[in-house]
């Protein structure tokens, strides 16, 4: 099994499920999707879900309702992404990485997709298919863990 992580709003996610439903990625688009392709995106650790946040938001954005929801993925279920060329690390949206998502999306070969973090490259975040077949084996955490931001991070 595989635990995941993801830091969410509880006032856009009131629901450890909603947490994974790929609501937020349809309507914003992400690294991995386009607008409209329902898709959750979840990390290893909860430091890394951390940075991946820190990445999105400023001092203003850091309002006091994140939380940590968890899943548990079964290993077989995880493909790994493909070989990706140069320029994926690209700071704004790239469409290596869209299509790469997409085409995991559409397919439905697996549930998720290990990809590599962007801001740290040697750690694993997960695109999580909430529309494939086996999205009911995850096994999702019952509860929230409140997480403040330290007030030093944006000093």
């Amino acid at each position: 099994m595989i635990e995941v992580w993801r830091l969410v709003r509880r006032r856009f996610c009131p629901t450890p499920a909603s947490a994974f439903s790929g609501d937020g990625a349809a309507i914003a688009g992400g690294r991995w999707n386009r607008r409209g392709t329902r898709a959750a995106y979840a990390s290893w650790s909860r430091s890394l879900a951390i940075l991946e946040i820190l990445a999105t938001i400023d001092r203003a954005d850091a309002a006091s309702d994140y939380a940590f929801a968890s899943a548990m993925l079964h290993e077989a279920d995880v493909e790994n992404a493909p070989a990706l060329p140069e320029g994926w690390r690209s700071p704004a949206r790239s469409q290596i990485t869209v299509e790469v998502g997409e085409r995991f999306v559409a397919e439905r070969v697996a549930l998720a997709l290990a990809v590599p973090s962007v801001i740290v490259p040697q750690e694993r975040n997960y695109l999580i298919n909430p529309l494939h077949p086996r999205f009911g084996t995850i096994e999702i955490g019952e509860s929230f863990e409140p997480f403040p931001f330290d007030e030093r991070i944006f000093r």
